[in-house]
């Protein structure tokens, strides 16, 4: 029965394909409909778009997730280092 389910699917029926997701990942909530605008979302802080990023991640995703507040840590590092090595190679050339 399954194999006839993707079977279908692959074919281009849409209902098969829902069917299989709904299996794996379970159903859709229809309650979810954000409408924020980019001026709302950029006044949000680090722990609410966590928030609101975890409320709309429906399980669809198999790839390891970070937060919002690992990310902006990891840019301030990255930026920090390559500061540094500018310094470094500056000190070096004089």
């Amino acid at each position: 029965m399954a194999l006839g389910q993707i079977r279908a699917a692959i074919r281009g029926n849409t209902r098969a394909f829902i069917e299989i997701q709904d299996s794996l990942f379970g159903k859709q909530a229809n309650g979810l409909n954000p409408t924020i605008t980019a001026e709302e979302l950029e006044k949000l802080s680090d722990e609410e778009l966590d928030k609101l990023i975890q409320k709309l991640d429906r399980g669809h995703y198999k790839t390891p997730r970070i937060s919002i507040i690992e990310v902006r840590q990891r840019f301030e590092q990255q930026r920090q280092e390559r500061t540094r090595s500018l310094v470094d190679q500056r000190g070096r050339l004089q």
